[in-house]
């Protein structure tokens, strides 16, 4: 794949702002070959491709002014590498998103720059924004690009938001509700959507993260925490929501996935290539050659976040999960919702139940990431 200019400048190019590349045409364009790092970890050019495009990501979304070793991302196997593999890797990577980079930001160049690449690329002179006052909310989600720029203003900044409420961590979002510090404070502890029963159990969870200040009920809402016909589903985990949608489909209901399938569907064609030998550019399989590794280490330490999913493969089978996928309908059409925590924020419904993933987690994990 070769690159030529097409236009003077990127800033009269759509494709070039908020374009995309994949892993595997980087690796055309880069011409990647297979890659040793050690005796026990190959990466394919694919798999070296997809971590350029991610160690940019996580750069663009910081407030650092270079590509650094943190920014690479502790995908897979590089999760259980020895620290000499993981310098090795992370030096390479640094290397290859120091040159994706410098295409991305070429004007001349027709490698796309991207939502996240032209934020960065307007935060990194360090703009100062002409307002008095400036109100950031949802505070606990803002990533460090952000931040960054903000604490340079002079303006009276408003933070609005809940530490306890952080959920896309894994997006590349900080917590600014844990790090910032005020003038003053105001506490909205009365909720609308719920009422008393609701607001005292959450309030129990809350004072386990530390909270101080209960929180309220909408004295015009009748609440009640027991055994319900739900209306919808929640759960913690992806995996779980693909349980949930087979014990649906068992039951005769019709089910709907909030978000849809796309990212669920890539996960599973992820272990069908595993399984053929194959690399796959999932994050939490990076660096794996075979479905039987990605088995072994989620029996580890540090892959025990795939446990559920590997257990509910293992169980059920792949092209079974697939299959109930394609099962799940549009909401209209639906008579159940189901749905992770973090994509069911800001949506109602009358009957929720929660599934047992929230609890074998500890109340931190939970908070921090959904």
């Amino acid at each position: 794949m070769a690159y030529r200019a097409i236009a003077p400048s990127y800033h009269g190019s759509v494709s070039k702002l908020t374009g995309r590349i994949n892993a595997n045409e980087l690796a055309q364009a880069f011409d990647l070959k297979p890659q040793a790092f050690g005796p026990d970890l190959v990466l394919a050019p694919r798999s070296q491709a997809f971590l350029f495009l991610d160690t940019v990501r996580r750069f663009a979304q910081s407030a650092e002014p270079a590509i650094l070793p943190e920014h690479v991302p502790p995908h897979g196997a590089l999760r259980a590498a020895s620290p000499a593999v993981l310098r090795a890797v992370q030096a390479h990577a640094v290397a290859g998103a120091q040159k994706l980079w410098g295409h991305m930001v070429n004007p001349t160049d027709l490698m796309p720059l991207g939502h996240d690449g032209y934020l960065k690329l307007w935060a990194l002179p360090r703009p100062l924004l002409g307002a008095d006052f400036i109100l950031l909310d949802e505070a606990q989600d803002t990533n460090p690009v952000v931040l960054g720029v903000l604490a340079d203003q002079e303006a009276q900044m408003v933070y609005v938001g809940d530490k306890y409420q952080q959920i896309y961590e894994w997006r590349g979002a900080v917590n600014a509700m844990e790090t910032i510090r005020t003038d003053g404070e105001v506490q909205l502890t009365l909720s609308f959507r719920f009422g008393e029963a609701i607001a005292s159990l959450a309030s129990q969870v809350l004072y386990q993260l530390g909270a101080t200040a209960p929180l309220k009920g909408n004295p015009k809402v009748r609440s009640r925490i027991g055994e319900v016909q739900p209306d919808a589903v929640l759960a913690r985990s992806n995996a779980a929501t693909m349980n949930a949608v087979i014990e649906a489909l068992d039951s005769g209901l019709t089910p709907h996935l909030v978000g849809g399938t796309k990212e669920l569907k890539a996960l599973l064609r992820g272990v069908v290539a595993l399984k053929a030998g194959q690399p796959c550019d999932v994050p939490d399989f990076f660096g794996f050659a075979n479905w039987e590794d990605v088995v072994e280490f989620a029996r580890s330490e540090e892959g025990a976040h795939l446990l559920t999913f590997v257990n509910l493969v293992e169980s059920l089978g792949e092209r079974r999960l697939l299959w109930a996928l394609g099962r799940t309908v549009d909401e209209d059409r639906a008579n159940l919702m189901i749905s992770t925590g973090h994509k069911a924020k800001g949506r109602e419904w009358k009957s929720v139940r929660l599934l047992d993933d929230f609890m074998r987690s500890k109340p931190t994990a939970y908070f921090g990431r959904s």
